[in-house]
């Protein structure tokens, strides 16, 4: 990098800064002020659905920052057009909490035809919401602990801690997207190797340190990561029953806020990623994909070379249905919930089938 180049990164890091920390200041005057009259007004409450769905926001974007270093790069051509979404999405946000009318305007859906692909968009945002919950995590059940144990604190949906009377303590964390945080691997500096094991078929590995036990374990047909501790005088035994016990919650379905309610016979569960997309597959190697996007963006379908491309209506919603060589492909936009629901099946299975799929998928209240 020549010294021009290392200048003009500095320059651009510094307006960054500097545009952020004036948003940031002028928003918070003005979003303090507004917050005092909201709570003066119970006219004026935010919905619980979209309380919800903030938080839901929020969890998604808490378990992105592992990943900024990556896209660092490329975070530096799109600073400006960051400020700006920043600035666009808090008054997005003070607009529909305060106007009734925005909160129930109609959404509609724009499409873009090319020769390659169709655009999908869907205008305005929607409500959504539905959550389950387990008693420590929200798709984890924690199958077994030693008996003496029991829950002394934890963060739900992240870590769950385990004590008995002697003062010794295990520790479960759960990882969501086969994804271990850096700071884990910077903690695992100071511990000893111990090697790997196999925990149903998945390759884990072990770390010992004054007594203290960690194991890690991935689980990458649901798309987890466990870690175990244990502290000092309990066996290595007992960190791995435990990590062998842990298990994706019966019924905790597939999506936050939707339930598939029907698969072709013989097809079961071969991988997913929770709030994104499940594989069903049967013996014969015919398969399913179910995605779930929020349609807070574009989605593009691949129309090119396609056999046969169509409009569909399923169950009062718009979208497209694509039939092209080895699979067959149906998109559909739920605008009450602001959601693309995406089926993508082999060409074995008929359209009336993946249509059957997309019917019953419901999105929860």
């Amino acid at each position: 990098m020549t010294r021009q180049e290392r200048l003009l990164e500095n320059y651009e890091d510094a307006l960054f800064s500097l545009l952020m920390e004036s948003v940031v200041l002028q928003e918070g005057e003005r979003l303090e002020e507004l917050n005092r009259k909201l709570l003066s007004d119970p006219a004026a409450a935010v919905p619980e659905s979209l309380d919800r769905r903030c938080r839901k926001a929020i969890r998604r974007q808490a378990m992105m920052r592992k990943r900024r270093t990556a896209f660092r790069g490329t975070g530096k051509v799109l600073r400006a057009a960051a400020v700006a979404a920043a600035v666009m999405a808090t008054l997005f946000t003070t607009a529909f909490a305060v106007s009734e009318d925005f909160r129930t305007a109609a959404l509609e859906l724009a499409r873009t035809v090319t020769g390659s692909y169709t655009q999908l968009d869907i205008r305005r945002a929607g409500e959504s919401g539905g959550e389950t919950a387990g008693e420590y995590f929200k798709r984890v059940e924690v199958g077994w602990i030693p008996e003496g144990f029991s829950y002394c604190g934890g963060e739900y949906d992240a870590w769950a801690e385990f004590e008995n009377s002697r003062g010794q303590s295990l520790r479960v964390e759960v990882y969501p997207e086969n994804e271990l945080p850096g700071e884990y691997d910077v903690e695992l500096q100071s511990y000893h190797y111990e090697g790997t094991f196999n925990l149903k078929g998945q390759m884990g590995r072990w770390f010992t340190k004054d007594g203290e036990v960690v194991m890690d374990v991935p689980d990458h047909s649901d798309g987890f990561y466990f870690v175990v501790r244990t502290s000092g005088g309990l066996p290595v035994d007992t960190a791995k029953k435990v990590a062998e016990n842990l298990r994706r919650s019966p019924g905790a379905g597939y999506f936050e806020n939707a339930k598939i309610g029907w698969i072709p016979e013989g097809f079961t569960y071969q991988e997913g990623r929770y709030d994104w997309y499940a594989k069903f597959q049967d013996a014969s190697g015919r398969w399913i994909w179910i995605y779930l996007y929020d349609g807070n963006g574009s989605l593009h379908i691949d129309t090119e070379d396609a056999e046969r491309v169509e409009d569909v209506l399923v169950n009062g919603n718009e979208g497209l249905c694509v039939v092209k060589n080895g699979y067959i492909h149906i998109v559909v936009t739920d605008l009450p919930h602001l959601l693309y629901i995406d089926v993508i099946a082999s060409d074995q299975l008929t359209v009336s089938t993946v249509n059957r799929v997309v019917e019953n998928i419901t999105i929860l209240p």
